[in-house]
């Protein structure tokens, strides 16, 4: 493997990277990211995707869309009742849109400190103009700030307090500073399983090129997720294995063949196969671990049954547990029958 691996940034701090340090850092790490490689799994709660943005001159009426613009004007009225209004205008250099939050004070503030950004709602025609009542928001840009544009925008979900833009110029200069970052997988089981490269997976799932490309990305981090998960059950049923101590029973008896040679039917080549691998475990030193699936009516019940008595016939005690008391009585009689 070449390049940095998860495990090393994993040890790397937060403090490293530019936008991260002191105060933020540390309500970060509140929040549950504390290593660099934390910050580089963050993904994108969604994208906005910058190189198909409509003009607002062209927006249509009485459709959910997502639309770009600076914020040019942002007014608070109080009525009567308490009710506070926030009125908003956003012009992207062919036309205005004007939004309108109820009893939402906060967003004076978010937009009076944003430049550009993204809203997502119904428009409506209200007084002859384009309007979008309580649309969603995600601030794309600060006064000042350039974001590049004609591409695929991420948002991510705000963190210990640090806004997505932050996040998001944050998590560029890590990953300049942090890749490549090498992958335990072999190119040879990428391609089988049709997975993109981690190190390209974590750069894509951040920055894509395409909407496609973040999907790909995601795959690919969702597999790492779940192969994790697989290992270390895995290791730890390994563990088991190796320290537990279990029963040696002895599998060969008249009990088992009687029942098998009772039923009115053959045993399919699955079944046999599943009861050969339980009897195997169970002749074995060490506690079985099994999780038995199959479709309804494919002879999970004859298995079971199988490997009960398996260990009755060695004097040992066994019980055939159901999860309802309906499903018990239904094992039982077709058990009897």
């Amino acid at each position: 493997m070449s390049g940095r691996s998860l495990a090393y940034l994993t040890e790397t701090d937060l403090d490293k990277i530019s936008l991260l340090g002191g105060k933020r850092s540390a309500k970060m790490r509140e929040a549950g990211i504390r290593h660099v490689a934390d910050l580089l799994l963050h993904a994108p709660r969604r994208y906005v995707d910058r190189s198909r943005i409509v003009p607002l001159s062209e927006v249509p009426v009485g459709e959910e869309v997502t639309v770009i613009g600076k914020v040019t004007d942002v007014k608070v009225r109080r009525i009567r009742n308490r009710m506070v209004i926030v009125d908003a205008a956003i012009y992207d250099g062919s036309s205005y849109l004007f939004a309108v939050w109820f009893n939402q004070p906060f967003r004076e503030r978010q937009l009076k400190a944003a430049g550009e950004v993204a809203l997502s709602g119904k428009v409506e025609r209200y007084r002859g103009k384009r309007q979008m009542s309580s649309p969603a928001v995600d601030v794309l840009d600060k006064p000042g700030e350039s974001l590049i544009t004609g591409r695929v925008v991420p948002i991510h979900p705000t963190v210990g307090g640090v806004q997505p833009g932050v996040l998001r110029r944050a998590i560029h200069n890590a990953l300049k500073r942090s890749r490549p970052i090498s992958d335990p997988l072999p190119d040879e089981l990428l391609d089988r399983l049709d997975l993109m490269g981690r190190d390209a997976a974590i750069a894509a799932v951040h920055f894509p090129e395409t909407l496609e490309e973040a999907e790909a990305a995601r795959n690919r981090l969702v597999f790492d997720e779940l192969f994790r998960i697989e290992v270390a059950l895995a290791l730890r049923k390994r563990r088991q294995i190796d320290e537990q101590k279990g029963i040696p029973h002895e599998v060969d008896g008249e009990l088992l063949d009687h029942f098998v040679g009772s039923l009115p039917f053959r045993l399919t080549t699955g079944q046999e196969r599943v009861v050969g691998e339980i009897l195997t475990d169970l002749a074995r030193p060490h506690p079985m671990h099994r999780l038995l699936i199959g479709e309804v009516g494919s002879g999970k019940t004859v298995v079971a049954m199988a490997a009960l008595l398996a260990g009755i016939q060695g004097g040992y005690q066994g019980a055939f547990m159901a999860p309802t008391e309906i499903l018990a009585q239904q094992h039982y009689f077709k058990l009897n029958a």
